[in-house]
């Protein structure tokens, strides 16, 4: 029997409800009981669950726990999903609201579709496709977020890989208009994603301390790889992240802040994991190599990686995700500035492992990382801009949301193929 998910694209939902509080707890206990169960497997090594981090599991002071580290201006949106049910759990400073749609095969085409347009470039019908996810994800939710200015996002599993910074908010869309002339959700809103809300809380020190500026002085700022890989011809060379890293590092200097750059043939494994460890802000211009079979040898790309060795723990030149999980980080900030770094790969039935959830394991606070493959001259491009207006004193999600409004603004790069692709994840 084929199920149709009950809403209208472009005129609003329809038979959504939302759940009161005061009864929420009824339905949060149905939706409990299709949510995945726990897995503790040896596959869940270095992996995260998202069965038992989900807010809809969490005691009412937990939930406590997480408002009181929200600012006025946040919300927190968790999406759970099941096959055939969406609950969202809006909190804010002081206020917490369900909402549950049921959902059929066509909201996962819908899914399905736009994110591959997103990651080909498929430009004929992008434009619609964003609309319909800002109609499904985020328009039941607009009262809600009145005069909020910053959405921490925890999508869950199925929606990882989708930047809702791109999702269309004008209800009329064309694709005559272009896409410079779209009205973003990004365009309202500072955007930041984590994979549990009780993890983001945790994130945070006793005393209260939001994104770090530019006063703290560790012992190495800014400290940045660019493997280049000019010479080799087994690994595609990327002769624009050489400037990017130099143009960068100079930055820091003009404002007095430490940094080391590793360029080319310096760029290798042995030295990074000798600097990681003091160093405030790690930066890797190179290439992510996912081992899809098995996740935990996949890894970051330096510059004496030898492809002919293949993908094992200890490869050499790859940092591998199960190292990274061993690191001892300081880092308030580590930019992969790879293709397709914040990727995911599915562990078990219900578990993630990727290199940002090793980052952040090791230490990290935030992680600023890629959804798909990215251009080697655009890559280079959006970190200036994104490193310039850090170092002006915005924080990390300020400073992310400036330099895709810059592209957006711009003919030539305001498609969300090229800046929707970076997400912040952490504070």
């Amino acid at each position: 029997m084929t199920r149709k998910l009950a809403w209208g694209i472009f005129s609003g939902f329809i038979g959504l409800s939302w759940i009161p509080e005061t009864g929420a707890q009824r339905e949060v206990e149905m939706v409990s009981r299709q949510l995945p169960i726990v897995m503790t497997d040896s596959s869940m090594t270095n992996s995260f669950n998202f069965s038992t981090e989900s807010m809809l599991s969490q005691n009412p002071g937990g939930i406590s726990f997480i408002q009181e580290r929200l600012r006025r201006g946040e919300v927190i949106l968790e999406y759970v999903l099941t096959d055939t049910m969406m609950i969202i759990v809006a909190v804010s400073k002081f206020k917490r609201y369900y909402y549950r749609q049921h959902v059929d095969s066509y909201f996962w085409k819908t899914l399905k579709e736009y994110k591959r347009q997103l990651q080909v470039a498929d430009i004929a019908d992008m434009i619609n496709g964003g609309r319909k996810m800002y109609n499904i994800l985020i328009s039941p939710l607009k009262n809600i977020l009145q005069g909020k200015t910053r959405l921490i996002i925890i999508p869950g599993m199925d929606l990882s890989g989708i930047p809702f910074e791109s999702f269309i908010v004008n209800e009329y869309v064309s694709a005559n208009m272009g896409f410079s002339s779209q009205h973003y959700l990004i365009l309202d809103f500072e955007i930041i994603y984590h994979y549990s809300a009780k993890q983001w809380a945790r994130s945070f020190p006793v005393t209260k301390a939001y994104q770090t500026k530019i006063h703290d002085r560790p012992e190495i700022y800014f400290t940045g790889f660019s493997p280049g890989f000019y010479c080799s011809r087994q690994v595609n060379p990327l002769p624009e992240s050489k400037d990017e890293l130099i143009t960068i590092g100079l930055m820091f200097g003009r404002k007095g802040l430490s940094a080391r750059m590793a360029v080319g043939e310096q760029s290798k494994k042995t030295l990074f994991i000798e600097l990681a460890s003091n160093s405030r802000i790690i930066h890797l211009a190179t290439h992510n190599s996912p081992d899809f079979s098995q996740p935990e040898s996949g890894g970051v790309v330096f510059w004496d990686y030898d492809p002919s060795s293949g993908h094992n723990t200890f490869s050499k030149g790859i940092l591998t995700l199960k190292e990274i999980y061993k690191l001892r980080l300081k880092a308030d900030l580590v930019v992969l500035n790879t293709c397709a770094s914040g990727f995911g790969k599915k562990v078990g039935r219900y578990g993630l492992s990727s290199l940002p959830l090793g980052f952040l394991y090791a230490g990290a606070k935030n992680i600023l990382a890629t959804l798909w493959n990215i251009t080697d001259r655009h890559a280079g491009k959006f970190m200036i801009s994104f490193y310039r207006k850090w170092l002006s004193g915005k924080t990390y999600s300020q400073a992310l949301r400036e330099a895709k409004m810059d592209m957006i603004s711009c003919r030539e790069t305001a498609l969300p193929t090229i800046w929707a692709a970076y997400v912040l994840i952490g504070r």
